[in-house]
């Protein structure tokens, strides 16, 4: 709004708003994927212990046959790892064809925002650098969108790669 009247200042208000935006992507970022690490780190330790705790409480429990039934669990979890593979993956394809609308319309916006910018600045100055700064205001709504579709990545990679414990 400061580049369409010369009464009203708001550059200080625009730049506050930009390094607030900046360090809340990078504080979500920097905090999620630390809680996503630690906790990768401490599945694994679970999902061992739980697997030799049921394999034992099944061939202990189960008269005759809970030996064979202990080795079958074996064959349960490998298959419960193929579906939950099979699932990921359809999970990040799904990922790539949700972000990719989105993405493209806030690039097209911003391209076009560029352009009236440009197409404006030989008859108003005032409006053709609100189009510029609008235009470069977009960025953050990108940066926002890809920061999420990155941090779910994140998250389902994780989920992908555990054990072979379905989640």
């Amino acid at each position: 709004m400061g580049n369409l009247s010369n009464d009203v200042r708001t550059e200080k208000l625009g730049e506050l708003f930009k390094s607030v935006s900046k360090w809340l992507i990078g504080l979500s970022l920097g905090l999620f994927s630390l809680f996503l690490t630690i906790q990768g780190i401490t599945s694994a330790q679970y999902d061992g212990i739980s697997l030799r705790a049921a394999k034992y409480a099944v061939s202990s429990s189960v008269p005759i046959v809970g030996g064979f039934l202990s080795g079958g669990l074996d064959l349960v979890l490998a298959g419960s790892a193929l579906i939950k593979n099979a699932l990921g993956s359809f999970a990040v394809f799904m990922l790539f064809a949700t972000l990719l609308r989105p993405l493209v319309l806030l690039v097209v916006f911003q391209l076009f925002l560029r352009l009236a910018a440009a197409a404006t600045e030989p008859v108003g100055g005032k409006t053709s650098a609100f189009l510029g700064h609008l235009a470069g205001d977009m960025g953050y709504f990108i940066a926002g969108i890809l920061c999420v579709a990155f941090l779910y990545f994140l998250t389902l990679l994780l989920l992908i790669c555990s054990s072979g414990v379905i989640f």
